[in-house]
């Protein structure tokens, strides 16, 4: 939106008597900039528009605080439209110290019903005790983001009312309401947890399990995994603090397999999506034999091929006809399953038919890219006398030939990777080959 066509009178008056609900649809589309500017014409344009100006707050400096007190303090439409329309936080702090900044906003709002989202980011100390307060402020949080943080267990709390509450906070007793918090500051309706390059002991952590009980959303991001062994005993303790998960994606380090078949056992037929690393085949096959009613599966394959590691004993083809049959099983149990996502795969542990399912499907949507899942699949350049055929009928006629070394398939493909996405209509052409 230009700044001429602000200015024009009839397009100006033709927006502010559009309905309410097309209003805000169309002002979610402009930069914040424009929306303030907005805000600036006249009465009517203020009180249309400043919705849509304060439905995500971001305070990460102190003067934020002092305007915002001193906007609440001298205009009550402001403190109207927090309450009613403000539906995300977001707390950065971008000063030295960083509690103060959830100690004022706790402080400046007693309770915020409309929000839904918080995001606290760059914390370089972030206190369990201080996430949990504010539930009491924000009691309809859904989703509840932490990011580039460093949680910890505050052993003093006795001091904790004394960390950086600025001049500008509203009066109240907050001592009484702090020792409030740390006995029952509960996201009651919190469904959703996503941390992202967030570092933290085990028991921080868990006081943040504890805070989020009905959870039914869970994403633990890498980390830069400072204390040995807490990515590992944070993910054993979901099935016992998160009983209700149904979506779960663990892209923490150092987590152990067991760990990880051993979470997937637990919650079972509850799971609905799952993104996990994949060390072996027997994290599939705990996924084929207990979670059969997935809908969407990512698998993130390990460092090394599992061709490289040592035949499994229940077959004598070794690992790579089990990567296979696992598949083919996980499609078979999994009826419901609509996506699979495999990701960073060396390319001699894709199953055969999965390269066969996608070019079929590739050749019945554009027969004139039918030789791309060919391509894909030979790093080196393609025999003249294969081209143009499918790769079925490549494979077909080429003649028997003994199990290739480790050593001759890395030479021959390298440590080539392919991340393959595969929808309905692939999952589909998959269990008709089986």
């Amino acid at each position: 939106m230009s700044a001429s066509s602000i200015q024009n009178p009839p397009f100006f008056m033709f927006l502010l008597h559009l309905p309410f609900d097309i209003l805000r649809e169309i002002l979610r589309h402009l930069p914040r900039p424009a929306i303030a500017q907005l805000c600036l014409t006249c009465k009517d344009a203020s009180t249309q528009c400043l919705p849509a100006l304060y439905h995500h707050i971001t305070l990460g400096y102190k003067a934020h605080v002092r305007q915002l007190v001193h906007g609440i303090r001298h205009r009550p439409e402001l403190r109207h439209t927090l309450e009613q329309y403000t539906r995300k936080i977001t707390l950065r702090p971008r000063q030295s110290g960083s509690h103060w900044l959830i100690a004022d906003f706790f402080s400046l709002f007693p309770v915020l019903s409309s929000v839904t989202v918080v995001v606290l980011s760059h914390f370089a100390h972030l206190s369990v005790n201080r996430i949990r307060q504010l539930a009491l402020t924000l009691p309809r949080v859904s989703h509840l983001s932490i990011e580039y943080c460093n949680l910890v267990v505050n052993k003093e709390e006795a001091r904790e009312a004394d960390w950086g509450v600025m001049e500008t906070t509203f009066p109240s007793d907050t001592s009484e309401r702090y020792e409030l918090a740390t006995c029952e500051g509960v996201f009651r309706e919190a469904a959703q947890l996503s941390l992202v390059w967030t570092d933290f002991s085990p028991t921080a952590l868990q006081e943040v399990f504890r805070a989020v009980p009905k959870v039914l959303r869970i994403d633990l991001g890498a980390n830069h995994n400072k204390i040995q062994h807490a990515n590992d005993e944070s993910v054993a303790m979901l099935p016992t603090l998160c009983p209700q998960l149904q979506h779960i994606s663990v892209s923490l380090q150092q987590v152990k397999e067991s760990t990880l078949c051993s979470m997937i056992s637990h919650y079972a037929q509850q799971l609905k999506t799952l993104s996990v690393r994949c060390d072996s085949p027997e994290t599939l096959q705990t996924v084929a034999t207990h979670a059969t009613q997935l809908k969407s599966l990512t698998v993130r394959a390990a460092n090394t091929p599992w061709a490289a590691a040592p035949f499994s004993p229940a077959t004598k083809q070794g690992q790579e006809h089990s990567v296979s049959d696992i598949v083919t099983g996980i499609l078979e149990h999994c009826q419901g399953l609509i996506q699979l996502e495999m990701e960073s795969w060396m390319m001699q542990d894709v199953p055969f038919l999965v390269w066969r399912a996608l070019e079929t499907v590739a050749e019945r949507r554009d027969p004139q890219q039918k030789h791309n899942v060919f391509l894909a699949m030979q790093p080196q350049k393609m025999p003249a006398k294969h081209k143009g055929r499918m790769l079925c009928e490549v494979y077909e006629d080429m003649p028997a030939t003994p199990r290739v070394s480790v050593e001759d398939m890395n030479k021959e493909q390298g440590s080539l990777r392919k991340t393959l996405r595969l929808q309905r209509e692939e999952l589909q052409e998959i269990r008709l080959l089986i």
